[in-house]
Formats: structure tokens, C-alpha cells, sequence
């Protein structure tokens, strides 16, 4: 199975009431000036505390300057701002991402009216140019989806999107994985929100938007990636519990890459939804007014089978994946809330015989990843490459073992 590892907020900040995106469409706009990328990058160290005048040609929010950032205040305000400062106090820790810049910043607002508040933010700032996130928060939110707010969006010259949401806590830690899957009050809370996300029923013209995620496309290196990984262990590369274990299942190579045709037939056969494609602990958050989930990190939202998302955590047996409930119990329980957000009914045997060969495409199609990261150890949760490299080569370890056993 995959790792997946966190970012964690500071507890404090929570920014104010809630809008729905639809409403902040009009905040997107191009700035003229321009931005600096090494200003928000996100790191162990403290980020200094910054704040500028109103006079000022540039903020600590990436050297945005006070009129480019006029509209998002107004929004974030619900009526036009006279005055604000920014400062940033709070650093992005844990998981630094792949795509993006991060920072978190306070603004301190004074309205027109008089009125004056005080609104921490997440803003995110994509690394390379062109739609990444934006959009979608403006669809789904006119969906009730279970995101967060979403102030605005800018763009910067360089075609680099930059996104302004309300400032919330991570779900949890999840180093260790396992740690996460065996908390009986937690998970069950994500699947509740993996589940709300699922059943959303969007407008045509966003689904037809949409990627549709297809699996005989996503599987199309993966035999060549076993191959690769059963010659990595041979020579030594990735230690000497998978040297051990491919050795001995030598003769299984030809029979897993079989499996690799053999997953897509169903799947292909299956009802589709609005899939996340990225979910896990690390791409959800707490909402504070109501103690439920949200989804976040949107970038790779996309029609596919209905359960793909869930069969991450749902789809592997009790003796291959220890959760926290048995399988079935949960299994209920994201049926009930897919349901009840109003998702197609489906059975417990339904969802199972979906989920699991959902579950070892899933597999299949990131072991590319886990293989490069158990040999050259570049994870984004730690510096230290021999952790990453012990980490990624447990979870292959595991991983082949799981698969094996489909084939025996």
C-alpha cells in the first residue's frame, strides 16, 4: 500500500465565517507586478514576522502588493476593506508538498464601515504555470461539496496560480500510516468525508470538464516496474527482507504482470463518480464549526469508478490491512454516508467486489514511485534519505507480499 506523511497547521488562527466559492470567482485576477517565490517556501525554519503599511509597495504574502491583494481582503471581509496589515507568524511544517509554495499569513483588517477583524489564511502558490486548483474549488463549492472556503485566486505573470483558503487543521500525523488507520475516532470521520466527496452530483458541464481516470492507461508501466523492482532486490538495492522475498517468489514476475490486465477488465465495467484521486489524511482538514472533515489539495479531481478513493483504505482484506474496525463494519459506514449525501445505494458485497480490484490497481499504479523513493530515499516529510529509504522499502515489502497472494 501507499505512505502517505503530513502537513500540520499550528492550532490557532481559524480564519472567520464561511462563503461559498461561487461567490469569490470574481477575485481572480492577473498582478502586474512582480512576485517572489523564495518568500513563502515552506521550511523548519520560523518565518519571521512582517508587517507593512498600507502605503507599502509589497507585503510578506510573495511580495504581493497591498492593491493586488485588495480583492481577496474584500472578500475575506464580506464587504470592501479601507486598511490592512499582514503578518506571518505560522510556518507550513511536516509535509511540504511537491507542487506548491506555502505560507500563512494574518491579515488585520479594518472595513469601511468601521468594522475590524482579524483572518489567518492558507495561500498557495503553484510551482508550475497554468489552472491547478481554482476552478475547482469554484465548482464544487456551488455543489456543497465538503471543501473549504476559498477566498480567491491570482494570477501571477508567469501563469502561476495562487490560491487563498481558510486557514484549518490537518486531519493528523501519518507518520506512521498504520498509526492513523487503527484510530478508531479519526478514521472513520476522514471515510465520512472521503464518502461526502464521492456522492457529490456536479453540473455536466463541470463533469465533462473532467479527466477521466483509466486504468488500463495507469497501469501501462507496471509490468515493466516489476520487472525493474525484481531486478533492483536481486542486485541488493533495496535490502535484504525484499532480496529474500523476491528470491524466493521468483517464479510469481510472470504471474503478477498477468494480474496487471487481469484488474483492469472489471474495473472498467464499473459506475463512475467524482473521484479525488489523491485522498489520504494529508488532504483533508477539520472544520471547526462543525467537527467533520473537509477535502482539500484538488488539483487531481476527475471522474472514475465510484469507489476508487475509498478502495485506498477499504479495499484490501482484514489479513492484508489492520484498520481500526473490521472491514465490512466500515465498509457500512462509508455506504451509509455515501447515501446519505446522496450517493447511489450500493450493498457491502457490491462495494467490496469493486473496491478490490481497485485496491490493487492502486497499488500497481504508484509502485513506480515507491520503488524510485526505496532506492534514492527523496521523500518530502524528512531530510534524511535512510528513513525515507527504510519507510518506502517496508511498504513495498508489504506491498509484494499482498500481491503474491492474490497470484498463489
Amino acid at each position: 500500500m501507499e505512505r502517505f506523511y503530513p502537513s500540520l497547521f499550528p492550532r490557532q488562527g481559524l480564519s472567520q465565517g464561511r462563503r461559498h466559492v461561487a461567490n469569490a470567482a470574481g477575485a481572480r485576477y492577473s498582478m502586474a507586478a512582480e512576485t517572489h517565490a523564495g518568500a513563502g517556501r515552506a521550511g523548519k525554519r520560523r518565518m519571521d514576522s512582517r508587517k507593512r503599511s498600507v502605503a507599502s509597495d509589497a507585503t510578506a504574502v510573495f511580495g504581493l502588493t497591498q492593491r493586488q491583494l485588495q480583492t481577496i481582503l474584500d472578500e475575506i471581509a464580506g464587504e470592501k476593506v479601507a486598511a490592512f496589515t499582514v503578518a506571518v507568524n505560522y510556518e507550513v511544517r511536516g509535509h511540504r508538498g511537491y507542487s506548491a509554495d506555502k505560507i500563512i499569513p494574518t491579515f488585520s483588517w479594518t472595513a469601511k464601515s468601521g468594522r475590524t477583524g482579524e483572518t489567518t489564511v492558507f495561500v498557495k502558490w503553484f510551482r508550475t504555470a497554468g489552472p491547478h486548483e481554482a476552478y475547482h474549488y469554484e465548482w464544487l463549492a456551488r455543489c456543497h461539496a465538503p471543501i473549504p472556503r476559498m477566498y480567491g485566486s491570482l494570477v501571477t505573470p508567469d501563469k502561476r496560480e495562487m490560491i487563498f483558503l481558510e486557514h484549518l487543521d490537518y486531519v493528523d500525523a501519518m507518520h506512521p500510516f498504520d498509526a492513523f488507520l487503527l484510530d478508531a475516532e479519526k478514521f472513520p470521520k476522514f471515510l465520512q468525508a472521503v464518502a461526502r466527496f464521492n456522492a457529490v452530483k456536479a453540473p455536466a458541464e463541470y463533469v465533462n470538464s473532467l479527466p477521466k481516470w483509466k486504468c488500463a492507461e495507469a497501469l501501462e508501466g507496471a509490468q515493466s516496474t516489476l520487472e525493474s523492482l525484481w531486478s533492483h532486490a536481486a542486485e541488493g538495492d533495496l535490502g535484504d527482507q525484499l532480496a529474500r522475498l523476491c528470491a524466493k517468489h521468483k517464479e510469481k514476475l510472470e504471474r503478477l504482470k498477468a494480474l496487471v490486465k487481469e484488474v483492469a477488465s472489471p474495473i472498467d465495467l464499473m459506475e463512475a463518480g467524482l473521484c479525488h484521486n489523491d485522498l489520504s489524511p494529508d488532504s483533508t482538514c477539520w472544520d471547526p464549526r462543525t467537527g467533520e472533515a473537509v477535502v482539500i489539495d484538488l488539483e487531481s479531481v476527475g471522474m472514475g469508478p465510484r469507489f476508487r478513493d475509498a478502495a485506498k483504505y477499504l479495499g484490501a482484506p482484514d489479513e492484508v490491512l489492520r484498520r481500526c474496525l473490521p472491514q465490512k463494519e466500515l465498509v457500512r459506514h462509508y455506504l451509509g454516508e455515501y447515501a446519505r449525501a446522496g450517493g447511489v445505494d450500493a450493498t457491502v458485497d457490491q462495494f467490496i467486489a469493486e473496491a478490490r480490484p481497485l485496491w490493487l490497481a492502486g497499488i500497481l499504479e504508484m509502485m513506480w514511485f515507491s520503488l524510485a523513493r526505496a532506492i534514492d530515499g527523496r521523500v518530502d516529510w524528512t531530510e534524511d534519505a535512510g528513513e525515507g529509504r527504510r519507510a518506502f522499502r517496508e511498504d513495498l515489502y508489504n506491498t509484494i507480499k499482498a500481491l503474491i497472494g492474490e497470484v498463489l
